[in-house]
């Protein structure tokens, strides 16, 4: 594989960082049929809170309640977004199409999410924002919205639950790579929910007969969210097509 097709990998597949072996070609060990071997309830819990995480993701960037005063006012980092609000339930998770074992479907859905990872910005979008990146061939500078990072960890917590079917032939130097890339996943996760987590809404508690304590409640209360359709088609004439980023080779 050469270095440049090794090196465009990294921004279309979006579980492949700079934490990790570039040449490690992650398709080639996919199996073509999914282990069922169980899970331990370790992995059970952590596939439940990182699905609960990636909802919360979702809710990103909300406009602060008139009673929540900041020195700094609500600002997207370009200025084209379609940055629009509804409120809504979080759908259940019976009704989701990025949870569950690897098939075909699953990962379709988690590929379409990221298709408008990789978009171009300008020189002054960088400035504004007190940043630099790397220049595109055709002009402009690579980046990711802040929301596909946080996306991105989520399906790398994903992976890590089902890394018997993701990475088989992965040895102890790669899975020591790989706890790494997803503790540093928890941990910008932690964060990212800290800075703009969901305080619009409450959870709640039930007694249930066969419990002695308390447990969470099955009511779904109503989230801010953004119109994510609507966010998602405005990144559509910055996404950057996979011909350029092939193209992107250090020189």
């Amino acid at each position: 594989m050469d270095e440049g097709h090794t090196h465009s990998k990294m921004f279309r597949r979006d579980d492949e960082v700079p934490f990790l072996d570039h040449n490690n070609d992650d398709e080639e060990d996919v199996p073509k049929q999914y282990n069922t071997r169980s899970h331990s309830l370790a992995y059970v819990a952590l596939l439940h809170c990182s699905f609960a995480l990636l909802y919360a993701v979702l809710t990103l960037y909300m406009v602060r309640s008139s009673k929540l005063q900041s020195d700094t006012p609500f600002r997207p980092a370009l200025q084209d977004l379609d940055v629009s609000f509804s409120s809504r339930q979080y759908g259940l998770m019976r009704d989701s199409s990025y949870i569950g074992p690897p098939s075909n479907a699953t990962d379709a859905s988690w590929i379409d999410l990221f298709s408008t990872m990789s978009i171009r910005v300008s020189d002054a979008e960088l400035s504004t924002t007190q940043q630099s990146s790397v220049a595109l061939p055709d002009g402009g500078y690579l980046a990711w919205l802040g929301v596909y990072h946080e996306l991105h960890c989520v399906k790398v917590l994903r992976k890590m639950v089902y890394r018997e079917h993701y990475y088989p032939k992965l040895d102890d130097s790669g899975l020591r790579d790989r706890q790494v890339h997803a503790d540093h996943c928890v941990d910008l996760l932690r964060q990212a929910l800290m800075c703009h987590g969901d305080v619009g809404s409450l959870t709640t508690f039930l007694w249930d007969e066969r419990f002695e304590k308390p447990l969470l409640s099955p009511q779904r209360p109503l989230h801010k969210c953004y119109n994510w359709d609507g966010l998602v088609d405005s990144l559509g004439k910055r996404v950057v097509e996979e011909r350029e980023l092939d193209m992107m080779k250090r020189s």
